[in-house]
């Protein structure tokens, strides 16, 4: 039997986040087949402690190996805003820090993953779109801000469940256009204002069951919702 090659999996967490990363890895693996099997790419900003890492190592070596990449100061310089984990904006680095990745998913670390990601990776075909994901439920108290920022109400994506053209945004060299907008102390979401500003166009909208965002829940949105 031929099996496919593990699905690059991005995770971004500081060692006070561990518990929430390894209950989504659980998610994942839990709702998925056994046959599938993951790369688990942990951007870091600082060393995890020695038993988090062998933790990690000895959990599922058949189904999961892990990389850690300690990204400490590759955001020196660059406004991050205070509510935010410097951790948050590292996603906009994929392109340049996985140079041998065509595509990876990213999520969040809040995240309880429900269907089967391989699947999902491995179904989805990204051409020339620099990203897929799914747009938010747009609010109308929202609609000034995003149209000051030149979006779309209804295509703007939330950005904590990405699926990654990394081949396509390095040979468009999206990265430092992402950081140009990423330093910006005006910005709302600074790392999601980024991506749907530079992406605008390029991005693959995926069915809300794949990142349930909490205004999907009320009820003028249901119908998008169960689409």
């Amino acid at each position: 039997m031929n099996y496919l090659p593990r699905v690059p999996i991005v995770l971004a967490f500081t060692p006070n986040y561990f518990i929430p990363a390894t209950t989504t890895i659980l998610s994942i693996l839990k709702n998925s087949d056994d046959t599938d099997k993951f790369e688990i790419i942990c951007l870091l900003t600082d060393n995890l402690p020695s038993e988090m890492v062998q933790a990690l190592e000895i959990w599922n070596p058949e189904r999961l190996k892990f990389v850690f990449i300690n990204l400490e100061g590759h955001l020196d310089g660059i406004y991050i805003d205070e509510r935010y984990t410097v951790a948050a904006s590292y996603r906009l680095l994929l392109p340049n820090i996985l140079p041998d990745y065509e595509s990876v998913i990213y999520l969040d670390c809040d995240i309880i993953v429900r269907n089967n990601l391989a699947k999902l990776y491995y179904s989805i075909g990204l051409h020339n779109y620099y990203l897929a994901a799914v747009f938010e439920a747009t609010l109308d108290f929202q609609r000034p801000y995003l149209e000051q920022i030149g979006c779309k109400p209804g295509e703007y994506i939330n950005s904590g469940f990405l699926i990654m053209n990394l081949e396509r945004m390095r040979m468009d060299n999206i990265v430092p256009k992402l950081i140009q907008k990423l330093d910006n102390p005006n910005s709302n979401f600074p790392d999601q204002d980024a991506l749907n500003i530079i992406c605008q166009g390029h991005i693959l909208f995926l069915s809300p069951i794949y990142n349930s965002i909490r205004t999907y829940f009320l009820p003028q949105y249901k119908e998008d919702f169960l689409r």
